[in-house]
């Protein structure tokens, strides 16, 4: 099945391709930070409010519609929850954030999608598992954001360690630094020796600024 548009895009390669069609069948690469305060994709910004609403808003912004429930997202931040995991709050954010990136690529009728997630780096091992687990559905996903209707499978979803994930690609030939992920509730540091990450130096902290919404 393919969408009958007509675009530019790059290919691995770096090279334009112009007057394609795109398949809808082909697997589009979709990668999420779920932060304590907002979600963030290559192209999107949201803040992660997740409100539920009985009623139908004057506009579909912002509206998601799944599994017969409404909710409006992004009007405000959700605050730090014990675990990421405990309720469906990032699940419904992260149908939101695949929406927008779908949309923002005009692939809005892409029928499989491949997922790319992070957490924390000195975390990684104990959440990893569980954050997967949270973010895998084997069923076809089925929900309307802003008025436009998606429907697709996750084909992948990956996750990687925030912070080292961030520079992997980008350390050229030096040989020693120093990581700093500033959050909106916590600081992510960690240090990197040879390209290789240094664990006994890398910590967590909770920050004590930025509390109020």
């Amino acid at each position: 099945m393919t969408e009958g548009r007509n675009i530019n895009y790059y290919t691995n390669d770096g090279l334009i391709m112009q007057g394609e069609q795109i398949d809808a069948s082909a697997s589009v690469k979709i990668a999420l930070d779920h932060g304590w305060s907002s979600i963030k994709g290559e192209h999107i910004f949201m803040e992660n409010l997740v409100t539920p609403v009985d009623y139908t808003p004057l506009t579909n912004n912002r509206l998601l519609e799944y599994r017969g429930r409404k909710y409006i997202i992004g009007q405000g931040r959700l605050g730090k929850q014990a675990t990421k995991t405990e309720n469906n709050n990032y699940f419904l954010l992260t149908l939101a954030g695949i929406a927008k990136e779908l949309s923002y690529q005009k692939h809005e009728k892409a029928t499989h999608v491949e997922l790319y997630a992070g957490v924390p780096f000195t975390m990684f091992g104990a959440e990893r598992k569980a954050f997967r687990e949270y973010l895998w559905h084997n069923e076809q996903l089925s929900f309307t954001f802003e008025g436009v209707h998606y429907c697709f499978y996750l084909d992948k979803v990956k996750i990687y360690a925030q912070c080292y994930a961030a520079i992997a690609n980008r350390m050229g030939d030096m040989n020693r630094l120093r990581c700093v992920d500033l959050g909106s509730w916590t600081m992510d540091v960690l240090s990197v020796k040879d390209k290789v990450s240094m664990d006994k130096d890398a910590y967590n902290n909770e920050k004590c600024w930025n509390r109020s919404r």
